[in-house]
């Protein structure tokens, strides 16, 4: 009685015809499972929202950059991108929400310092040009 030709092991090339079969080790069944053992299931994940990103990368930017007043326009940027991403992650579920608040916390922080600095100026140059005009 003529040998059937075995099937091929998983991860082995079909046997190719005219040419002799391909052999390998032979395959051993694996260990049961311990009892109360649960595989681990792939579950999808959620992305990380890029306007979150955004928002913290451009207001972390913004601290150095505030001497040469460019970093308030960046701040402005971060808070602005982070209200937009905190609104498409509660749509989306996506995740970034700590991103998104970071970038805004900081980027009001800068807007913050950008009105204090506008408000001591506009004192300092206001205070003088009063007392000269009462005087």
């Amino acid at each position: 009685m003529p040998q059937q030709p075995m099937p091929p092991h998983p991860g082995m090339p079909p046997p190719q015809p005219g040419l002799p079969p391909q052999h390998s080790h032979p395959q051993h069944p694996g260990y049961p499972a311990p009892p109360g053992y649960v595989p681990a299931v792939a579950t999808p994940v959620q992305p990380t929202n890029g306007l979150a990103v955004a928002s913290m990368v451009v207001s972390l930017v913004a601290i150095p950059l505030m001497c040469v007043w460019i970093g308030y326009l960046l701040g402005l940027l971060g808070v602005i991108f982070g209200h937009a991403a905190r609104r498409q992650i509660r749509v989306t579920g996506a995740h970034g929400t700590g991103m998104a608040t970071a970038g805004m916390v900081i980027g009001y922080f800068v807007v913050g310092l950008l009105v204090l600095v506008l408000g001591i100026l506009f004192l300092g140059l206001a205070v003088p040009l009063i007392g000269a005009a009462q005087g």
